[in-house]
């Protein structure tokens, strides 16, 4: 059926459109964006008909709901891509075995990567039973680890590093809302990992002024308990000592022990490699820092949160076999967002004629050999003499435990890390830390 269809115009508007076809027809504001869907439907923009409308009951308005503006906060500090070294130790399966017996303490000596994306922008939320509307804030990152412990030289010098771990996700900021009753914002780590497990760990953002020096990070075990009850260490592992043994990796910790890589006081202790980072160097220092800290289970006053598996490693509900691998129960990590100082010797030099970039490294980096990132520092002065400065850069440290239930028992699995630029970090000549150049 063919049927003929005049559109008319309202005042102002283009002349009268004949559309051959079966039609269907919209009638919307003249204000609003028309376009046709498809070769059958078009708009038909008129004038409304002048109807009476009876008065009816007056309808209070809405209370507003407030928007919560959202803002970066300490995720500010998560800009571009950081790498560093570290330490994993993880109760792995043997290659073959069942039971308890299938397991092997394997440390490995780490380089770690994380980048961290542009942020998203805003991304809006609704509230709801008093909580206001806010926009949370989220800066994507991936995280690859690889493993360059080698047996042969006992030290972190592998040729050719081992991949162990590519995670990916996302870090979150949450403003303070009315409920639930937090001190302040709060920031999630959202993350996806390829044993199986994905995780949404929050806390409660960092608040007031760093803490001026050097971190102190506690210690942390690596002794396996019963579930749910972690002061009940498992006898045969409560008494681990540094020697070989058919069920580590490294078997022989000798060559590791002499360099310094893996030493009892690591081995009782993973935190401390964290330590030696930030004493390695007399041409470095640790200004200041921040602590926060993220976990999966949830509180009170912080509700949400949790781990979810895949069926593999979660196992059928109830007590049936097969009982879970692996199953990653909870995750708590504890971050340190630190201001290291580095001397740096600004070369003697005529730039106020001819300013200039120079690329430099710190005196921890060139006389300790200790990495730290490099300098690209602005020069629009004279500089008379070799002279040295300190300059700053921020560092990331985390400690993360994974507690991993299989076989009655909580197994730990930790990561420690010391992540620096990856970049160079550029000084303008106007910096402060530029002041003294004579």
């Amino acid at each position: 059926m063919s049927v003929e269809t005049t559109v008319t115009p309202t005042s102002g508007s283009p002349p009268s459109v004949e559309v051959q076809g079966p039609t269907n027809s919209l009638t919307i504001a003249d204000s609003f964006k028309i376009r046709q869907v498809d070769d059958i439907t078009v708009a038909r923009a008129r004038e409304a008909p002048q109807v009476p409308i009876a008065p009816g009951p007056v309808i209070e308005p809405l209370p507003v709901n407030p928007l919560v503006e959202g803002s970066l906060g300490i995720l500010s500090k998560f800009v571009g891509t950081f790498q560093g070294t570290g330490m994993n130790m993880i109760f792995r399966p043997n290659t073959s075995g069942s039971g308890l017996t299938d397991n092997i303490l394997e440390f490995n000596l780490t380089t770690e990567k994380q980048t961290f994306l542009q942020d998203i922008g805003d991304v809006p939320n609704r509230g709801f039973a008093g909580q206001p509307d806010l926009n949370l804030k989220a800066v994507p990152y991936t995280q690859q680890i690889s493993d360059r412990l080698n047996k042969d030289t006992g030290k972190a010098d592998l040729p050719t590093p081992i991949p162990i771990h590519f995670e990916q996700g996302l870090f979150v900021r949450t403003p303070q809302t009315v409920n639930p009753d937090v001190p302040t914002g709060t920031i999630s780590r959202m993350g996806s990992i390829p044993h199986g497990t994905t995780i949404n760990a929050q806390g409660i953002e960092p608040t007031g002024p760093p803490v001026q020096g050097a971190p102190d990070f506690g210690t942390v075990s690596i002794i396996p308990f019963t579930i749910g009850n972690p002061d009940s260490q498992v006898t045969a592992f409560a008494n681990l000592k540094f020697e070989p043994t058919q069920l580590r990796i490294p078997q022989d910790f000798t060559k590791f022990n002499e360099s310094g890589a893996l030493t009892q006081a690591i081995f009782q202790n993973p935190n401390e490699v964290l330590r030696i980072a930030n004493t390695n160097s007399s041409k470095k220092q640790v200004k200041e820092h921040i602590r926060f800290e993220l976990s999966t289970e949830g509180t009170n006053a912080l509700p949400g949160g949790g781990t979810a598996n895949i069926a593999f490693l979660q196992g059928p509900p109830g007590n049936p076999l097969p009982a879970p691998n692996a199953h990653g129960a909870s995750m708590k990590v504890t971050y340190w967002i630190s201001t290291v100082l580095v001397d740096v010797v600004i070369p003697e030099g005529h730039y106020a004629a001819h300013p200039t970039k120079k690329l430099l490294s710190s005196e921890a980096s060139r006389v300790d050999k200790v990495s730290t990132p490099k300098f690209l520092v602005e020069l629009k002065r004279n500089v008379s003499h070799n002279t040295t400065v300190k300059l700053s850069y921020t560092q990331i440290q985390y400690s993360q435990n994974v507690s991993l239930n299989f076989g009655g028992l909580t197994w730990p699995h930790i990561s420690v890390a010391t992540l620096q630029p990856g970049n160079a970090v550029f000084v303008k000549a106007d910096s402060p830390l530029l002041a003294n150049l004579k």
